[in-house]
């Protein structure tokens, strides 16, 4: 009753009071709701990033998933379809963890037989262990990381065979050692055939050798028949039969010389290489001293040139072809040879230039080819090895003989030469 009474006597003041305050109340709910808008808002601003950001890492996630999945897909695929390598891995132990369809045709045992089951010095004959040669390869491989060699296998049938073994050491990626990958082929045919041609090549070195020696004595004894017969009757013949006889022994020493070069070309590229350090320079002073010791042709060469180790020999027998033949079938007296060296890449890039007749550029490839010659052997006595002994030992090193030349302004023979000589394996 109290409060009713108040209310009505007071009516308007209390009307007034009431919208006063509902009037303040909108206005401070408006200002609440604006605020709460604007931080609804940014916290939508921020969701919407957060979602994105969630959304971008789930991509970029996905993409990973993707990309290992992939990148695991293809190390499948290798495992699978290398059927002519062996590929194993196992642990720091040796224990067999992988075996791969190309190991089963290797060695006849199946993946159910050796993963988890094998070690590696399974895969190894008990001579090789016994002597300590497998402790060395795995000690090797775990110490640089890779080692290679070839080691006789036994299959699962009993049957020996022999392999081309690459060892390398498995890391995590932390780079902490975890065990070894073993890839390896069966090489037993191709070495059969490196045997092959070994011992054939020998055998024809040595024909080379006892047909050079049995063709070339009769020979000296024609040269000498010639001579005698001429000296003894001086007197009695005519100067056509002394042309004759001369010819006779001229024809002899020409035939002893395509003999010596059927020798040489049996054994170039075949040279024993050892391999030293050569000074290039003083190399070259002493092939033009001995080819020009008149010094009736002008040298021109750069005055540093490489020292590097390789096989002297073989290099010599190059170059003194090169720069002889720039000399002899130069068509004047005098002339300029230069010579020049290059680096290019892993080789040397030589070049002899000369400014003689050149050679017309249907015959580049003809003047490779043994004894055979541009000019008549009357004309200019050569046997037609020298360029064929030049290429041989060249690409038998891997390096390539070019040749550029034009009629009338001269010759450049340019040969490659590996800086590091690859040795020949007589395994």
């Amino acid at each position: 009753m109290e409060y009713e009474w108040m209310q009505n006597s007071n009516d308007k003041k209390a009307q007034k009071i009431l919208e006063n305050k509902k009037t303040s109340g909108k206005k401070t709910l408006g200002a609440f709701g604006q605020q709460l808008n604007q931080t609804e808002k940014h916290k939508s601003k921020e969701s919407m990033r957060a979602e994105k950001s969630i959304l971008n890492l789930e991509a970029q996630t996905i993409k990973t998933d993707e990309d290992t999945f992939y990148a695991k897909s293809i190390l499948q695929n290798i495992l699978e379809s290398s059927i002519d390598y062996s590929i194993v891995a196992t642990d720091l132990n040796g224990k067999i963890i992988v075996w791969n369809e190309g190991a089963y045709r290797n060695y006849g045992y199946h993946a159910s037989e050796m993963v988890n089951k094998k070690n590696l010095l399974f895969l190894h004959i008990p001579e090789d262990i016994e002597s300590g040669a497998v402790r060395e390869f795995m000690q090797k491989a775990l110490q640089e990381g890779k080692a290679e060699g070839v080691f006789e296998r036994v299959r699962k049938d009993g049957s020996h065979f022999l392999a081309s073994v690459t060892l390398s050491l498995r890391r995590d990626d932390s780079g902490n050692p975890v065990g070894f990958l073993l890839i390896s082929k069966d090489v037993t045919e191709a070495k059969r055939v490196e045997n092959q041609l070994i011992k054939t090549n020998e055998e024809l070195e040595q024909f080379a050798y006892i047909t050079s020696h049995d063709l070339k004595a009769p020979l000296r004894a024609i040269e000498r028949l010639a001579t005698w017969i001429e000296e003894d009757n001086a007197d009695k013949i005519d100067e056509k039969s002394k042309e004759h006889l001369a010819l006779l022994r001229q024809r002899t020493l020409r035939l002893s010389n395509l003999i010596d070069g059927i020798l040489q070309y049996s054994r170039a590229g075949r040279v024993d290489l050892n391999v030293e350090l050569v000074d290039t320079k003083t190399m070259l002073k002493e092939i033009i001293e001995g080819l020009n010791p008149e010094g009736q042709f002008e040298f021109i060469y750069p005055k540093h040139l490489p020292v590097f180790q390789t096989a002297k020999i073989p290099l010599i027998q190059v170059l003194s072809n090169l720069i002889n033949n720039s000399i002899k079938h130069h068509h004047r007296k005098k002339g300029t040879i230069k010579i020049e060296v290059d680096s290019l890449g892993a080789f040397y890039l030589f070049t002899i230039r000369d400014d003689g007749p050149g050679i017309e550029p249907e015959f580049f490839d003809k003047i490779f080819i043994v004894f055979q010659t541009l000019k008549s052997r009357d004309e200019l006595e050569s046997t037609g090895v020298g360029l064929s002994i030049v290429k041989k030992i060249v690409e038998s090193q891997g390096g390539k003989v070019m040749v550029q030349s034009q009629v009338g302004h001269g010759t450049a023979m340019s040969f490659t030469w590996p800086k590091q000589i690859r040795k020949q394996n007589s395994d």
